[in-house]
């Protein structure tokens, strides 16, 4: 069977909470996390600021994260780890799952002016991860698998990367179809890890669609059809995956003109499916 291709690393990229994805999990009610959250997306960098400040006084802890975030990243200010780094650790104090993510993956990676820290990586991960924060499962997910920081443990990383797909966490997905794949804490199991990875491209995950793609080009599990893996790799391309570019154009190469347009129409269907799908999931949370 042709080797997964998986595009995760352990712990390795450096992910913030963008403000479309935060204002979907803030209350609907106008509130100033919500607020400051639509004026960091609109660049309004000074209100931003005063409105997470009147947030986290307000026992809102998550504006003291996004405080620490603007600091990190030079919005509206001049970059200042150090401040980044004393806010994120109000926040975390007061059990921010944001903070206490960001502030273990710094600590992961020695990063930030703070120490190497495994066994406080590792607390502070997966104690984001208990409170709910999707991404930090994962995170816990891989120090356990992997054995950094504490007693490597492969169930405690299955319980953790069923909890993110619980959440549709889509590298949550990919990681677990690793696992099945090499037959890591479970027996080896080609069709499940597939199965897996179609759930995670479904998801608008790279490393899934370009799975999908390459199983639809080489006929592996689903059938042979040129139409869809072009799709598929259109789709990852797009995202700025560069072996699915490499492989769309490919594929370009060996179907006919109209074939091609096909492949490309699905596409932009899929395209417009997954967003009205999205749309309707907000609308549908913000009415809950």
């Amino acid at each position: 069977m042709r080797k997964f291709i998986i595009v995760t690393a352990v712990l390795s990229a450096v992910s913030f909470t963008t403000p479309q994805m935060a204002v979907a999990q803030a209350n609907t009610e106008q509130n100033p996390l919500q607020l400051g959250l639509q004026a960091l997306g609109n660049q309004q960098f000074p209100e931003a600021a005063k409105l997470f400040e009147t947030a986290f006084q307000t026992g809102q802890v998550d504006g003291a994260f996004f405080l620490g975030s603007m600091a990190e990243l030079g919005n509206g200010t001049e970059k200042n780890m150090t401040t980044a780094v004393a806010l994120y650790e109000a926040a975390a104090e007061k059990d921010s799952a944001l903070a206490l993510q960001r502030l273990g993956l710094l600590q992961f990676q020695g990063q930030g002016g703070l120490l190497q820290d495994f066994e406080s990586a590792h607390r502070m991960l997966c104690k984001s991860a208990d409170l709910g924060l999707a991404k930090a499962m994962v995170n816990c997910a891989q120090l356990y698998q992997t054995g950094r920081g504490l007693e490597q443990n492969t169930k405690k990383a299955l319980e953790y990367y069923q909890k993110a797909m619980d959440l549709e966490f889509s590298s949550a997905f990919v990681e677990l179809a690793r696992m099945y794949s090499e037959g890591v804490a479970t027996e080896k199991n080609d069709i499940k890890a597939h199965e897996l990875l179609k759930l995670a491209s479904e998801l608008g995950n790279v490393a899934g669609l370009y799975h999908m793609g390459l199983a639809a080009e080489t006929g592996e599990f689903d059938g042979k059809d040129l139409q869809r893996g072009h799709m598929y790799f259109n789709l990852a391309s797009a995202r700025g995956h560069e072996p699915s570019k490499e492989a769309m154009m490919r594929l370009s190469n060996q179907l006919s003109s109209e074939d091609l347009k096909t492949a490309q129409k699905a596409a932009i269907a899929w395209t417009k499916e997954k967003a009205a799908a999205a749309a309707e999931k907000k609308a549908r949370a913000a009415s809950e």
